[in-house]
This record gives structure tokens, sequence and C-alpha cells, in this order.
């Protein structure tokens, strides 16, 4: 018996077609070709293959940009199994088999759908003959799987899906649902022109709960569905509808209907549109995949990493440590207060690193930085179009955080309808995109901090009672650099040690005199401005040791240690009000920036909106 050659064609979501040659077979772009590549690169009738003499050869047929035959271009050659054939960017591989085997079908993934190109070998699925509409159902097959390989938003790949299987099956409607509540609305329909059908909720429930595909010429007679009102309009319709999804588990539902007298549907378009659901989860699920790593890089791109590390030895320090590594085994809420600049990221940062979650991903939001029209996007995502200047969907911080933490730091300057969308999103781990239709599952532990006193924005009535009650599960407070100075010694050497490497320098060391500056100051910015001060001194010092002329604190932002502004940065800040210090601070800081409030805010470490509110509360202006 004379070997029957198979080419096999790996496609990139792991389902293959195998083609069976016993005689001969065309391949190309044109539709009357045995083996059809509608894609780019591929010439209308490109190359045959046929078998002849026990051997099989390849012949290129004039194509355009030619055949490849293991790396290498050729005209006319003999194929030996382990061969590879490219064509296209589509790249089959040879095998020898000695017999055909008779047809499987098995879950998309690790399907192997037996394809004979030739009458006397038969193995379409079901062992039927090769007939137009087995050969209708190929093409259309293998255009999906062509879309499914291809760059290019979901919606897009849903549309082409839809409008291959609806020229197959002579549809008059079709629709692609996901999700698993069948009120929601179709992600993408097509219908023509003059058709009206109104989906059955109660086919599109049976199928989402089931996972069982229904095919219905006659949808009056479901088994076990009792007629509804969308059933007796649709009863001179077929209705073929097959759930999306990866074995067990159901994502969608694809739905179909045509004209039942003119073109009944039969058990080989169940198969068809039962693999193309399949075919359609793992897409969808490999461009989710794709599109969250993208959004993954983006936010450790623009992420601000703090410089300094969480260290001190101070006891209202130790007691903080101890708590947050308690808290760390639970995924309870927790909420951090502080004032600006005591740490608050860093401490969300050790608590992720010390629970469960470490190698999930960490995912920080600042929420007083988000402009307020915004803020649900940023948090939930949107979907494209949803608004304007939505031009493509986005992956918002919740999703991104699935499996790690979510930081939203300044959680007090959330917006009123942000905070009612925050709590459900809390209660129930699910929400849904902005414009979006598919409810989105997330496993997060939510880390929240802030420099208010909520309680008193409670009363006020701009933050919600029962939103604190969730976010205040527990609660760890960073007490300020001026109640642990015995800590500002080792945090000014790491600093130091840091910035020196980063300059490529030795470190220098701290005189007394400049320690004693130090430790004296008030630090109404806290660590951050601490960071700032040093970095400072570094930039300007040239020697070895960091004298104390080289310490410029609070007022002197702008003038010398020396000048008479200077008291206000050493002692006399300890017995000043916190308030004062902070207003003459960020007035310094202003008027060291030439009232740039973006550079100011991004000395003083907090954001633009922030800025504003203090220069509005302290009834700053420029002299």
């Amino acid at each position: 018996m004379s070997p029957t050659f198979r080419l096999r064609w790996l496609n990139r979501e792991g389902g293959e077609l195998v083609y069976h040659v016993a005689s001969s077979a065309t391949i190309g772009r044109a539709a009357d070709n045995d083996i059809v590549l509608d894609q780019e690169g591929v010439s209308r009738r490109h190359l045959e293959v046929r078998v002849d003499a026990g051997k099989l050869e390849a012949k290129d047929l004039f194509s355009t940009n030619g055949v490849y035959v293991n790396g290498k271009r050729v005209t006319e050659t003999v194929l030996r199994p382990g061969d590879t054939l490219l064509v296209g960017r589509t790249l089959f591989r040879v095998e020898e088999q000695s017999e055909a085997r008779v047809g499987e079908t098995r879950a998309l993934g690790a399907t192997t759908i037996q394809v004979a190109l030739d009458a006397s070998k038969t193995e379409y699925p079901g062992g039927e003959p090769p007939t137009m509409r087995a050969a209708d159902h190929l093409r259309a097959l293998c255009r999906i799987l062509e879309l499914v390989n291809a760059a290019g938003p979901s919606e897009e790949l849903y549309r082409h899906t839809l409008d291959a299987l609806s020229q197959t099956l002579d549809a008059v409607f079709g629709a692609v649902y996901f999700g698993r509540d069948p009120q929601a609305a179709p992600v993408i329909t097509i219908a023509k022109s003059n058709a009206v059908h109104t989906p059955s909720k109660t086919v599109l429930r049976r199928v989402l709960e089931s996972g069982e595909a229904i095919l219905a010429n006659d949808p009056l007679a479901i088994a076990g569905i009792d007629p509804s009102q969308s059933l007796v309009r649709a009863a001179d319709l077929a209705i073929l509808c097959v759930p999306i999804g990866r074995g067990t588990e159901v994502t969608g539902a694809l739905y179909l209907a045509s004209d039942g007298d003119r073109h009944p549907l039969t058990e080989p378009e169940l198969r068809l549109a039962t693999i193309v659901g399949r075919t359609l989860a793992l897409a969808v699920d490999q461009r989710r995949k794709a599109e969250r790593i993208a959004a993954e890089n983006d936010a450790l791109r623009a992420e601000q990493v703090p410089v300094s590390d969480f260290s001190g030895k101070s006891q209202a320090f130790a007691r903080v440590v101890d708590l947050a590594k308690k808290a760390a085994r639970s995924d309870a809420t927790v909420l951090v207060r502080g004032e600006t600049g005591t740490g608050k990221e860093v401490l969300a940062r050790n608590l992720h690193r010390w629970s469960s979650r470490a190698t999930k991903p960490f995912i920080a939001i600042n929420c007083g930085a988000l402009a307020q029209n915004l803020v649900e996007s940023e948090l939930f995502g949107h979907e494209k179009g949803s608004f304007t200047g939505a031009t493509e969907r986005r992956i918002g911080k919740f999703e991104l955080a699935d499996g790690g933490t979510l930081f939203l730091d300044e959680v007090g300057e959330l917006p009123a309808d942000a905070q009612v969308k925050l709590l459900r999103a809390l209660e129930e781990r699910r929400f849904f995109r902005v414009g979006g239709s598919r409810e989105i599952h997330v496993d997060v532990r939510l880390i929240a901090a802030t420099h208010r006193d909520l309680a008193r924005r409670v009363q006020d009535g701009t933050f919600r009672e029962d939103l604190l009650y969730r976010i205040q599960v527990i609660e760890l407070a960073l007490p300020p650099l001026r109640d642990r100075r015995e800590d500002i010694g080792d945090i000014a050497d790491e600093l130091l040690e840091r910035w020196a490497a980063t300059m490529g320098r030795p470190r220098p060391r701290l005189s007394v005199g400049a320690l004693d500056r130090l430790r004296s100051h008030a630090w109404p910015g806290n660590v951050r401005e601490l960071k700032n001060v040093l970095e400072r001194a570094l930039i300007l010092g040239d020697g070895d040791v960091v004298e104390v002329d080289d310490i410029v604190l609070g007022s002197n932002v702008a003038s010398t240690a020396g000048s008479p502004n200077a008291a206000h940065g050493a002692i006399g800040d300890a017995s000043r009000p916190l308030r004062d210090v902070e207003r003459d601070h960020i007035r310094a800081v202003l008027d060291a920036c030439g009232w740039n409030k973006a550079k100011a805010a991004d000395i003083l470490g907090i954001g633009r909106t922030n800025i504003y509110e203090k220069i509005k509360q302290y009834g700053l202006e420029p002299e």
C-alpha cells in the first residue's frame, strides 16, 4: 500500500490541522485551492504537493514570495518526513503515515482535526464523504484559525469570526456573548439588513449554565425548555448556540440563527461551531494574558519605588513593624495612617513582601494625583469607545493586582462616586470595566493609606462611613520622624550610601554637627524631606564628610544655612506649631521653584491636587 503523507499545521494556541495527501493538492489564497491560506504573503495559487512513486513532491506555482523547505527557498523538491514547509506565515511539518486513520475531534487546545484531501481517504470528522458543505466548513475554520493567530483587537476577531460562520451557515443573525449573565448585552452582533431577531435568553441561559451546545431546527421543540416569547417569534428559524469555554469552564456563548426552511442545520454545523467556540476561548485567554502583561509592564515603568528600605530601631517604629508582620499573615484590608513622607508606601510594600502574595503583583496608585473624571477608569479599566478619548481597551489597577496587592495611597482623596464602586469591589471582589458588559472577578488584598483624618471627613460628609469601616479592618499608624529621632542617623547613613552608589562616588559620613542638626529639625516632610536634604548635601558637597553647612533645612531651600531664615530649620522648629512649620516650608519650596507648582509638588512628595489645596488652605501667594 502506497504511503499517505501528512502536512501538520500547528497553530499558536495549541490546536492542529492535519492534512492527508494521498494524490495531489494545491495551496494558495484562492477559495478553490485544497488548502486555503487567506493571508498576506500567499499567492492565489502558491504551490502544489503531489504523491508520485511513493514520494511527496512540492512545486512552486510561480508564487511571488516563494516556497521554503527547511529554511531554504526551492522551486521544486522532494519532501521527506521531518521537513518543514513554509508558505507565507504558515509552517507545515511533513509526516509519513502508512495507513490513514478515521478522523477524531477532541477538545481544542489539544485538538487534531483530520482532513483528507483525497476522496478515497476521507477523514472529515464523522466519516462522511467530503461535500461542498464540508469544504466550506474547513475553509471557515482555516480562516478563523488565521484570525486567532493574527494580531489585532478582540472585537475584530469576534466580528470576523461571526462573518465567516454566518456566510458558511447562511445565518441571518449572529452574536458573541461573554460572562454568565444571559440578560447582558452581546459584545458583537451581526444581522442581515432585513433580518429582525431577538436572541432567546432561555437558550442562552441553558448553554451558559450547563455548558452544553444546542442545535434546534424547531426551537419550540427543544427538550427541557419551555417555549418563551422569543422562541415563539423564532419558530421559523434554526437556532445554534454553543458555549465559549475550555473544558468545563464556560466564559460566554456563540449564538447563530438561520432560515430553517432554506438552510436547516445539521450535526457538522454543530461540530464546527463547537470547535470555533473552544478556539475563541483560547484566543481570548491568550489576548487577555498579553494585554495584562503589557499593562503590568507599563505600570512597572511608571512606578516610583521609594529609595529607602523600611528600617529603624526606635520603640515607636518597632511597634509598627511588629503589628505589620502580624497583619501580613492574613488577607485583611489594612489602613496605613501617617503624615506625608513617613513611608506609607514603603510599609505597604513590606506588608506585601511579608505576605503569602509576595510573588504576585504589587500595584500602587496615588488617588490624590488622579483627575476626577478618570478615577474609575484607572481603578477598574475601560472598554474601547466607552468615553471620549478611550481609543483602546485599558486594564485597570484592580485587574492588574489580581492575586496580589493593590495599594491605594491618599484614599481620602477619592470622589464620592468612586468610593461607592470601590466599596462594592472590595465586598464582592468583582466589577465591570467602564463601558463593559463582562463582570470581572479578582482576588486582591487592599492596603490603603492616608494622611487625612478620615473620621473627620466622614463627619464632613466627604468620605463614606461604610467604606471607612471596610478599609479600617487593621490600622497601622506610622510615627512622624520627629517622634523617632534616634532613627535619623541610621536612615541618613543608608540614604547617603544609596545616593553615593548612584553617583559613583564613595559614601561620605556625617559630621557630628551635621547629625545634630538633622536630629534637631522638626521634619514636617518626614523621611521624604530628609531624603531631599541629603541628596542636595551630597550634590553640593565635595568632601568625604557632610558638614553642618551642607545641611539646608526648612525655609533655607533657596538660601544658605547661615541666612536669617535658618532659624526655621534648626531647634526653633521643634517648639513651633506643625501648621506653621508646614506653611512656611511649602512657601519656601514654592519660592525656590519660582512658584512652579508641579515641581514644588514633586519636591514635597505630594500630588498636584494636594498642593493647590495647601495654597488655598494657607492663603499663600507669590511675593
